[in-house]
């Protein structure tokens, strides 16, 4: 995994930790630094433990390369503290492994990953009391997000106080907190492919909330069900599955949202045929709009599918888009409707070659419509989408929110006309449109025969002289 990040582990070695409990707690952080390229253009790691004390284990600067990370994570030693001071590890790790001189980037993006079997415990040095110790740890926790680290909080087992744990871990703990119910749970894929995800492409919210575009209305007496009915098009979903999105369960409402759509149309080898691409570091075409015929056989294909993290290169999905997806070989129809419905919650990772890629689709004459979930680029969503943008164009809160468009999304997808029998429409990279007409084309191709028997006439006439 690529990702320019500087990443902390804070590390839990109170004795309430068994000792063998310690050692599968430092496997599966040496199981989160394989998934990363290490190096100074690409992730670093520092970390530092914590019980009754704390202890500088490695900094920034002792990350050269990932075997060397993994070595220092094996020569962490367990402390078995008779405390808990969380507050003291949060606290050195903001001052001490992000401060000067100890290999952190100022331009990386910065992530701590506190990892405890329980709560704060201040011991009995009688500078806290258990319930001051507490107020310390959310006040070291604040101190560390307000310096811009993104913090992880990592719970084991059940002694873990979430609240204590959802306030270290940025908002929202859906996607900052974990809690595993023991130890070997860690050893699971499932926890450190998440974790790892989201370390590497940690949100970063601006402070407005985001604001939904202006829902459209369907007409009056109009049902998208029967509107749909009769359809003739070719219907191919690309969904994000970049680490942005976080979570398993994220990824499963944008599946949701498909299956939800998909029941509105009318699905058969005649009529609308449906196809998916997924996209993050590379695009994958999951199925071609010929492989399945029901509804219920597209249902099964996209259960199947499994989020795979990695970046958001939305070019390389309009790229399949038009090289494989739109092919006639793999069951596109000349006189069908072309419609791409993206779905997205963050920028392209090139936006440059995704305008580029975005002009080409138009071009072509497939209708684009593009989804923004949660803090995304309108600019962008304009240049994926067709034209009229207040037409082609949805954002909404949330993956959650997805539903509450799924209506007036289908409406119009089944309000489409296949553009070859219309118009073929293209958008420059500015917005404005490139039409013509088939009547102009015919003309203009009568023209051409024209000019070439003229041309004919007086090669003849000029043989003849």
């Amino acid at each position: 995994m690529k990702c320019y990040v500087d990443i902390a582990f804070v590390v839990d070695s109170s004795s309430s930790i068994p000792e063998k409990d310690f050692k599968i707690m430092k496997k599966f952080m040496e199981e989160l630094v394989k998934r990363f390229e290490v190096g100074p253009k690409d992730a670093l790691f520092a970390a530092v433990s914590f019980s009754d004390g704390v202890k500088e284990e490695f900094k920034f600067s002792d990350s050269a390369d990932q075997a060397t990370v993994i070595d220092n994570l094996e020569k962490i030693r367990y402390k078995a503290g008779l405390a808990t001071k969380t507050y003291a590890g949060i606290r050195y790790m903001n001052e001490n492994l992000f401060g000067p001189d100890n290999g952190a980037r100022n331009d990386a993006v910065h992530v701590g990953i506190i990892m405890t079997d329980g709560t704060t415990n201040p011991g009995s040095d009688g500078t806290f009391t258990a319930k001051t110790a507490k107020a310390e740890t959310q006040k070291e926790a604040k101190a560390a997000k307000d310096n811009g680290i993104f913090l992880f909080a990592v719970g084991i087992g059940s002694k873990v106080d979430d609240a204590e744990l959802s306030g270290i871990a940025n908002a929202p703990s859906s996607t900052y907190m974990f809690k595993v119910k023991n130890f070997e749970e860690l050893k699971t894929e499932k926890v450190k492919k998440e974790l790892a995800n989201s370390a590497c492409h940690p949100v970063k919210a601006p402070n407005p909330t985001p604001i939904p575009g202006p829902a459209p209305e369907i007409p009056q007496a109009e049902d998208p069900k029967e509107v749909c009915q009769g359809k003739k098009a070719d219907v191919i979903f690309l969904l994000d599955e970049s680490s942005s999105i976080h979570t398993t369960e994220n990824f499963k409402l944008e599946l949701s949202f498909v299956k939800a759509v998909i029941d509105y149309l009318d699905v058969s080898n005649d009529l609308t045929r449906v196809g998916l691409i997924t996209f993050s570091s590379e695009a994958n075409m999951r199925f071609q709009l010929d492989k399945f015929t029901t509804k219920d056989e597209l249902h099964e294909e996209v259960d199947k599918i499994n989020w795979r993290g990695g970046d958001t290169y939305i070019d390389k999905a309009l790229d399949l888009l038009m090289g494989e997806g739109f092919e006639l070989q793999n069951g596109a129809r000349e006189d069908a409707a072309q419609i791409a419905i993206i779905i997205t919650d963050g920028n392209s990772t090139n936006l440059h070659k995704t305008k580029i890629q975005a002009e080409k689709v138009h071009k072509k004459g497939i209708y684009v419509f593009a989804i923004g979930v949660g803090f995304v680029n309108r600019d962008e969503l304009n240049i994926l989408a067709s034209d009229p943008n207040s037409d082609y164009v949805f954002t909404v809160n949330d993956l959650k929110a997805l539903n509450t468009i799924k209506k007036i999304l289908v409406y119009k997808v089944c309000k489409e006309k296949p553009q070859n029998a219309l118009q073929k429409r293209g958008k420059t990279l500015d917005g404005h449109h490139k039409s013509k007409s088939v009547e102009e084309e015919v003309v203009s191709e009568a023209r051409i025969q024209e000019i070439m028997k003229l041309i004919d006439i007086l090669k003849r006439a000029e043989t003849d002289n």
